[in-house]
């Protein structure tokens, strides 16, 4: 398998909805989480986003008693997509069972801002 099957996987696997789905439904999530680095964060996120690398999301989630919530509404994003679908699924297998990952990534939002 490579590393665009993976991808792919995960994304069948898991609820994504469109950036405009999200800016629509915005107040549907009590938390949007961007999984991308620190310093790709830092360069440009949305105003509600907060930032949790992909690397340590579900030590942070199962650990912390304010994210450990599995029904809580969340939607995750990253830059394109892919990590943000690997991420859910990783934490469907740990029970969360209100979360999306946003197809389009922040590239996308920046895309929908673009046109406007």
């Amino acid at each position: 398998m490579n590393l665009n099957e993976l991808i792919g996987e995960a994304r069948s696997q898991v609820k994504e909805i469109s950036v405009a789905q999200y800016i629509e439904n915005r107040f549907s999530y009590e938390q949007l989480i961007d999984v991308r680095e620190p310093d790709e964060f830092a360069a440009g996120h949305l105003p509600e986003a907060i930032n949790i690398p992909r690397g340590v999301i579900e030590m942070q989630l199962c650990t912390k008693p304010e994210f450990n919530k599995p029904n809580r509404p969340m939607a995750l994003m990253c830059k394109s997509g892919g990590r943000s679908a690997l991420a859910v699924q990783s934490l469907q297998k740990l029970g969360f069972n209100q979360i999306v990952s946003i197809k389009e990534g922040y590239d996308g939002y920046v895309r929908l801002n673009q046109e406007k």
